[in-house]
């Protein structure tokens, strides 16, 4: 695993698996993954989870449901992650499902560019993001990704230290056609998978969000906060 923000990977997940029993596999969130999100020391981490009991409130092991057990973020945030993530998914289904044979190279490289640009801009949006379950997801997203380098790098697409994308149009342009096809296009491609990641990402933002929203209907004194109609839209979309 990279060194990422100054943290060996390998090393903090090695540490944490000795104190924890975390796993490595790419299903389930290791403390040391944890780094590759959220900046911050050994010493940081260790308090972040002492203090949420390491646990998300109803997560499955696969990451479809459930949200964080404590709402800290802020609905902006939240809405934040949601629509950088439903611009990923849009992109990434987009790269799933195109007619590789009927696309030229100068339309697809276009979307190539939409797809790395809405990646790296997920990645950025969870840099305010504290809920377990949500980071969850875009820890095995970067896994994932991290997993298909070769591949990626065959098409000209770089898994830089940080995690995110960077794109070299020549290379890209120069790729074998077989070789961008593989890598995007049907189930279990490299676009299938972090489509599903942020399609995950986008659920779980909405419904925190949406949770948030409601818990403010009320003031202290029992009143109740008035929700604008573009509020409660903003969160089911």
């Amino acid at each position: 695993m990279s060194n990422i923000f100054g943290i060996d990977g390998n090393s903090t997940s090695s540490l944490f698996t000795d104190y924890f029993g975390a796993t490595n596999s790419s299903n389930s969130l290791s403390l040391g993954d944890y780094a590759l999100i959220k900046s911050g020391s050994y010493k940081k981490l260790l308090k972040k989870y002492y203090a949420e009991n390491g646990t998300s409130n109803g997560t499955s092991a696969d990451g479809t449901s459930g949200v964080s057990d404590k709402a800290k973020d802020s609905t902006t945030s939240l809405l934040s992650a949601k629509t950088t993530a439903d611009a990923l998914k849009k992109t990434a289904e987009n790269l799933k499902t195109l007619d590789y044979d009927k696309t030229d190279r100068e339309e697809l490289l276009k979307k190539v560019k939409s797809f790395v640009s809405d990646y790296n801009t997920t990645l950025d949006s969870m840099q305010k993001i504290d809920s377990v379950s949500i980071l969850q997801n875009a820890v095995w997203m970067t896994n994932q990704t991290k997993k298909s380098e070769n591949v990626l790098a065959d098409i000209g697409i770089k898994v830089g230290t940080d995690n995110k994308l960077s794109l070299d149009e020549d290379s890209f342009k120069s790729a074998n056609s077989s070789a961008v096809k593989a890598a995007f296009s049907g189930t279990n491609s490299i676009a299938d998978s972090i489509a599903q990641r942020a399609n995950q990402i986008y659920t779980l933002s909405g419904t925190q969000a949406l949770i948030n929203q409601r818990s403010g209907s009320y003031s202290n004194s029992g009143s109740y906060n008035t929700l604008t109609t573009s509020q409660l839209f903003n969160s089911l979309l």
